[in-house]
């Protein structure tokens, strides 16, 4: 007599079939979406660059640096506990 037996790992493997394919179809609207954010904020980045060079926005804050007397020095520095210190020094 001849009798099929099913592991429950065999079982496990064919039931679970459609949670895999579920899994997947998540993970790729989850990818698509993230993309499509980064995508965005990209656009937005390059538009305000535009708007910026347009204005001249980019030029007056050179022109303020030189005036102040140059670029000043910093240093920041992160601790463990989330304490961000920053120095900037005057020369």
């Amino acid at each position: 007599m001849l009798t099929s037996r099913i592991y429950p790992a065999d079982r496990e493997w064919v039931t679970g079939y459609s949670k895999r394919k579920t899994q997947r179809r998540k993970f790729a609207i989850k990818q698509a979406e993230e993309k499509a954010r980064k995508e965005r904020l990209q656009e937005r980045k390059e538009r305000r660059e535009e708007m910026r060079r347009n204005l001249g926005l980019d030029k007056q804050k050179d022109e303020e640096e030189e005036k102040v007397g140059g670029k000043v020095d910093t240093e920041v520095v992160e601790y463990g506990s989330g304490v961000t210190v920053t120095v900037e020094g005057l020369d």
